[in-house]
């Protein structure tokens, strides 16, 4: 795929409710993270809020854990995942 002239690798990931795609960029660099037990590339700099919508998640529907340290909601936009991490998000379910 280009966008704007510029090639970007495409990366397909496996959601519990079916497929997602998702676009790299090539010339940013890259940090790995597992996320929810899958390795993950992100853009050097990405935060917690960028994790969540990643996923296709709401931020104000999530708890984040951050090798095994909860993120408070309201630093999501603050927090930036690092090389390495370990990073749990866990959405509510209602029902009974």
């Amino acid at each position: 795929m280009q966008l704007n002239g510029t090639p970007y690798p495409l990366f397909l990931r496996v959601r519990e409710s079916g497929f997602f795609v998702s676009y790299g960029v090539t010339h940013m660099e890259k940090i790995t993270c597992t996320v929810n037990g899958q390795e993950t590339a992100f853009a050097k700099g990405s935060t917690m809020e960028d994790v969540v919508r990643s996923l296709g998640a709401d931020p104000a529907k999530v708890v984040v854990e951050r090798n095994a340290v909860i993120v408070p909601r309201e630093k999501f936009a603050a927090v930036e995942a690092g090389e390495g991490d370990v990073i749990e998000v866990v959405q509510f379910v209602g029902g009974g």
